[in-house]
């Protein structure tokens, strides 16, 4: 059994999806939680909810992370578990995106996680370590169409971690990467409405197209998410860091070019 009592988290982009059930899970099991975010309604919902400490944040801005991150240390006595969840996405290619939306999802993405880390570290040697989970995805680790920004900055995140890892554990800061596959929030409500309007089929069974050929045939919910990030940034993963688990539901192991000789493909 997993016991946080006593432990002190930051969770980014908690007001919905993956961010959300961390922070409601992360209370569960003891823990006193600050979650940041940019919309103060749903934080000052969620707060009321379950416990946690709303605190309105734009990672891109370090200026905005570093107080909330004082006023988290200053509320509730320290800081043990980082949750780098907060991310956007963004449709285009190479030749198609702007500069500006480039810089945007880098800047959430990426920037926002090490403005997170860069703040958070001192907080987490005076406390004699800690843990740091990031959330990065499958799209960081293979390719989609037309989702350059997007994976350049969730493969970013990959580098990152390994990096924090490599520097900070001999500080006893442990870093992990969680890369999420398909996950029922949300972020891809867009994706399920445009599959809806191509292929003239509802959202159930657009869901079921996104994971036609993913062994387990379904979607993630949030909190089986939420999960692998408790384990990583619990003392039952004391020995891990530098690690990336892909919880995927076995999306990124399938060989697409033998999917034409799999019965059970359905491809003909």
């Amino acid at each position: 059994m997993i016991d946080l009592t006593g432990k002190v988290a930051f969770v980014t982009g908690g007001g919905s999806g993956i961010g959300d059930a961390v922070v409601r899970q992360f209370i569960g099991l003891g823990a006193k939680v600050g979650v940041a975010g940019r919309r103060a309604a749903v934080l000052e919902t969620l707060a009321a909810d379950c416990g946690a400490l709303p605190l309105t944040c734009d990672v891109s801005d370090p200026d905005a992370v570093d107080a909330a991150i004082t006023t988290l240390v200053q509320e509730l006595g320290g800081l043990d578990i980082v949750v780098n969840s907060a991310g956007i996405a963004h449709r285009g290619n190479a030749e198609q995106i702007s500069p500006e939306d480039w810089r945007q999802v880098l800047d959430v993405n990426l920037t926002g996680a090490l403005n997170v880390c860069r703040r958070a570290l001192p907080e987490l040697r005076a406390r004699g370590g800690g843990a740091i989970v990031n959330v990065s995805s499958v799209g960081g680790l293979t390719a989609a169409a037309s989702s350059v920004a997007y994976s350049a900055s969730k493969a970013g995140m990959l580098g990152l971690s390994r990096s924090l890892a490599k520097d900070f554990g001999k500080h006893n800061i442990r870093v992990n990467t969680v890369c999420p596959g398909w996950v029922d929030t949300p972020m891809i409500q867009g994706a399920l409405d445009a599959l809806s309007r191509i292929h003239g089929i509802s959202r159930d069974d657009a869901k079921r197209l996104l994971t036609r050929w993913s062994p387990l045939g379904r979607m993630s919910e949030p909190v089986e998410l939420a999960n692998c990030i408790t384990f990583l940034a619990s003392p039952m993963a004391s020995f891990v860091t530098g690690a990336v688990l892909v919880a995927d539901g076995g999306q990124s192991i399938v060989d697409l070019g033998l999917l034409p000789l799999d019965p059970d493909a359905g491809i003909h």
